[in-house]
């Protein structure tokens, strides 16, 4: 399973465009109450126009169709914080982005894409960054590396199961 906290979606979407992908199963992601994450879904062959972001196997986060976002089945909670990447559609990028995360967006989450063998599923696990940092010791000096490097090496190694 790959690990990845994303606070530099744009650096991390440029990265995902080269992608070849294939059927990645079981990514685990984590992200903090209040940050943005991007949920990742690149399939290699670019075609399809419909695409279904799921979580439960039913409840709507985000629909793509015919290449446009649609939100009109989407659960409320997500109105107005989920966001897809229409430009990259072409690349076969239809990933999304959850603004601001609530300690309930925590889920399995699944891209279905009509047709493709299975859907991509993302394990997103959410923590509260004030009880983390109540938890977790301070950093040595020099140890804290730049949100663009940890988003780099994370993509990295995401890539690795795309």
């Amino acid at each position: 399973m790959m690990k990845l906290v994303v606070s530099g979606v744009h650096a991390l979407m440029s990265l995902l465009l080269y992608v070849n992908s294939g059927i990645c199963q079981d990514s685990v992601i984590s992200g903090f109450v209040g940050e943005d994450i991007l949920l990742p879904c690149v399939y290699k062959n670019p075609v399809p126009v419909h695409v279904f972001w799921r979580i439960n196997d039913a409840d709507a986060v985000l629909d793509i169709i015919n290449s446009n976002p649609s939100t009109a089945t989407q659960i409320a909670k997500y109105r107005g914080r989920v966001f897809s990447f229409p430009k990259e559609y072409s690349n076969g990028n239809f990933s999304i982005v959850i603004k601001k995360l609530q300690l309930d967006d925590a889920n399995l989450y699944e891209c279905k894409i009509p047709n493709a063998n299975r859907p991509k599923t993302v394990k997103l696990l959410v923590s509260d960054q004030d009880k983390e940092r109540k938890t977790m010791p301070p950093p040595a000096d020099g140890a804290a590396a730049s949100n663009l490097s940890v988003v780099l090496l994370s993509a990295v190694s995401l890539l690795i199961c795309f």
